[in-house]
């Protein structure tokens, strides 16, 4: 038999074996079910109906019916998620309540990476990032009181870290994301949070959901969300993420990168983990000399962007370069920057989902 025949033969077993495993239903019926499972599953049934009302990114959702075994959601990059019923029908062994919600955060995820990459995806990258979705979602929910959605998500994303099926994009993803700071900072968190209503109930624009405080600026029309850990002057060095709301008009994300020295260097380029190398656009420059020589580069944060501000906080030692015609100069990003990066993202993220 001819290559062609027997790869033709082995798509249509597939084909059949997966319409054996997953019947599609009507979506009537399934949101039914989930309407009838309420009470046993209510956090799950809050997120998901909260969800359709304020996720942009789902357009639509279908049901299947499987056998309770194997993937329970799934998402596409048309916008839809596919979610197996028979997870919500039955109790299945270590799908809780809890970790529904993870699951359900994690193809959300996928959604907004889909959006952010319309092209040039990575499998592996695809699924870290729903998973770090699902890890800030859960997170905010720890903010205001419960807990075991983020240590859920994090106990089982460890065990899965630890399998040895290679061929899986989660497991390869996990072993990666596992030995990163942020992981360790958001189970060094999990690890001392705890479910009681003494937790902040409440959201308010001066905090974020990593507990700093946003600071808000409004000029001409416009509202500025920073996070205080960010330069607050531009006589200082440093690169921030920042948040511009005008209106009814939704958020808009911006990165901003300073440079301020006794003496200029007439910097062109920015180099980021010797790896990543944004060029200045003189036309967006802004330039100043006071006591020092300062300028900064402000610009939307595009794809390319945010996926280099996603290098800088799960780098150890992020380092960025500021390149010049006259020189070069060193600034470490710290742990206060990052995490002020991560708070404004997560900050971005729940504006986007009101």
């Amino acid at each position: 038999m001819c290559l062609k025949k027997i790869l033709l033969l082995f798509a249509i077993l597939f084909y059949v074996r997966a319409s054996i495993a997953q019947q599609v239903i009507d979506n009537a019926a399934g949101y039914a079910i989930i309407e009838s499972k309420a009470s046993t599953y209510p956090k799950f049934y809050r997120e998901f109906n909260q969800a359709k009302k304020t996720e942009s990114k789902m357009k639509r959702v279908v049901f299947v019916r499987g056998t309770g075994s194997g993937t329970p959601a799934s998402a596409r990059p048309d916008g839809s998620i596919t979610i197996d019923i028979s997870f919500i029908e039955t109790s299945v062994l270590d799908f809780d309540d809890n970790r529904l919600i993870v699951v359900l955060f994690h193809e959300i995820g996928h959604l907004y990476y889909f959006s952010i990459h319309t092209i040039d995806r990575n499998r592996d990258e695809n699924e870290k990032f729903a998973f770090e979705y699902s890890l800030i979602r859960t997170k905010q929910l720890a903010e205001k009181g419960d807990c075991l959605p983020l240590q859920i998500g994090l106990k089982f994303m460890k065990r899965r870290s630890e399998e040895n099926n290679l061929q899986d994009a989660h497991v390869r993803a996990l072993k990666k994301m596992v030995t990163e700071s942020l992981f360790s900072e958001y189970s060094q968190y999990a690890a001392t949070c705890a479910n009681s209503t003494s937790h902040n109930t409440t959201n308010t624009d001066n905090k974020n959901s990593l507990g700093n405080d946003i600071h808000i600026v409004n000029s001409n029309g416009n509202t500025m969300y920073y996070d205080i850990n960010s330069p607050q002057i531009r006589e200082q060095k440093g690169i921030f993420l920042y948040i511009v709301k005008n209106n009814s008009n939704a958020p808009k994300l911006r990165l901003c990168i300073q440079y301020s020295e006794p003496y200029p260097i007439y910097v062109t380029d920015y180099l980021i983990n010797n790896t990543f190398k944004i060029h200045i656009d003189e036309n967006k420059l802004t330039k100043t000399h006071n006591a020092t020589y300062n300028s900064w580069y402000d610009i939307p944060a595009d794809a390319n962007i945010l996926n280099i501000v996603k290098s800088i906080i799960s780098s150890q030692n992020p380092i960025l370069k500021y390149m010049g015609t006259s020189g070069t100069i060193d600034f470490q990003i710290g742990e206060k920057e990052k995490s002020a990066l991560l708070n404004i993202i997560t900050k971005y993220l729940s504006m986007n989902n009101q």
